[in-house]
């Protein structure tokens, strides 16, 4: 009998050291993840929750572009800068404007770099030129007091998306229909004058043959 106790508290302190192991690796695990994401219109609000409740935690998102070579080297800052924070945890996104053009219009992004701080169910945006890591660090934690606090857009109906998604394509449509009328504007007019051109050539060519 006393045996069967005794290996039963073996067994009990092993169940809990596995436990506690485990645990620890979870958490190892979680904090070593980064803080960087990529944002885009298909995973904005599920992920921040910037429009419904900002339960998910502080986000800090950069507003880039990938077609200006120059913001390069702030985009690989920024995601360094989501991984190497201390203090309070803040979550770092990143929106390529040049793919997303929903996220643009409904943030009203009017140049980049952009940065919009959202926290308290608020949203501000960061004016100060200096890009670095302690200055933007400084806002999100205490500078942003000091700014004017904003109303998150709400996120597009799925009526509104549709109608976005339509006026853009009609954009594209009218675009190619443009185009397409001054190709044939183009060939039209190369088709009129090439008779006129032969013509002179003709007369040129007589006059000569009559000179001689």
């Amino acid at each position: 009998m006393l045996r069967k106790v005794v290996e039963s508290k073996s067994l009990y302190r092993s169940f809990c050291f596995l436990s506690l192991s485990l645990m620890s690796c979870m958490c190892t695990n979680a904090s070593a993840q980064p803080r960087l994401i990529q944002l885009s219109s298909k995973n904005f609000e599920g992920v921040t929750q910037a429009s419904t409740g900002q339960t998910t935690g502080v986000w800090f998102v950069l507003f880039t572009s990938s077609v200006e070579p120059s913001l390069q080297p702030l985009s690989e800052a920024w995601a360094q800068l989501g991984e190497e924070q201390s203090g309070e945890p803040i979550l770092h996104g990143l929106v390529d404007t040049a793919e997303d053009p929903h996220l643009t219009d409904r943030f009203k992004i009017s140049g980049v770099p952009t940065f919009l701080l959202f926290r308290d169910r608020k949203m501000y945006k960061y004016s100060g030129v200096d890009t670095g890591a302690d200055a933007l660090g400084h806002f999100s934690r205490q500078g942003y007091k000091s700014s004017e606090p904003l109303l998150v857009p709400p996120e597009p109906s799925p009526i509104e998306a549709a109608l976005d998604a339509l006026k853009s394509n009609s954009k594209l449509a009218i675009a190619g229909a443009t185009l397409a009328f001054l190709a044939v504007t183009s060939a039209l007019l190369l088709r009129q004058g090439k008779p006129a051109i032969d013509k002179a050539k003709r007369e040129k060519t007589t006059k000569e043959v009559k000179a001689q």
